[in-house]
């Protein structure tokens, strides 16, 4: 009996999975002007509970630190340049971050907090708004480079969403925006 319910928690959890690749791939994207013939790239991880797709110009590395996941998609072109110039900060790059919640903040303390850690933080207010179906506080930041961050509570982490930019209207900026229209939790 628990063989059969393992075979069958297993087969669940392969047509999630497929569910998931197919949206990534056949999903949101495709409605909302992406460029024709432009590939997109699946993500798809359990650890972190999420899909999405990015383009195939970017470059994407994942990082395990104490207190989640970071992935950091960047150019490939912009990061191959900054590497050759070496060079001490590299190019504007879009990151997604899933980070735990141990003092079981609500999603406004969490943003309050990350806005005042960061010293240069405008003074906008954050927005709600709707990413992958679930509310969320959108915010800016002013640094090196300014970045745009949109943050979420889902199944107990804090999901961050951010993308730096030299100008508003960067490539990146509107690159960051079809990857978070086809996020999705699994």
């Amino acid at each position: 009996m628990e063989r059969k319910i393992l075979i069958l928690i297993g087969t669940l959890a392969a047509l999630v999975l497929i569910a998931a690749a197919y949206a990534v791939l056949h999903g949101p994207q495709g409605a909302n002007g992406s460029a024709p013939g432009s590939k997109l790239v699946p993500y798809i991880s359990q650890d972190l509970g999420i899909a999405f797709a990015y383009p195939a110009r970017y470059e994407l590395s994942e990082d395990v630190t104490a207190g989640g996941y970071v992935l950091t998609l960047g150019d490939k072109e912009a990061l191959a340049a900054a590497r050759a110039r070496e060079v001490s900060e590299g190019p504007p790059t879009i990151a997604i971050a899933a980070v735990q919640n141990p003092d079981n903040l609500s999603l406004d303390e969490w943003v309050k907090q990350a806005i005042e850690a960061n010293s240069s933080a405008t003074d906008q207010e954050p927005a709600s708004t709707i990413l992958a179906g679930e509310p969320a506080l959108k915010y800016r930041l002013i640094g090196l480079y300014d970045s745009d961050a949109t943050a979420l509570i889902h199944n107990g982490r804090i999901y961050v969403f951010s993308v730096a930019w030299l100008t508003p209207a960067d490539s990146m900026v509107k690159d960051f925006e079809q990857i978070i229209k086809s996020v999705t939790f699994i």
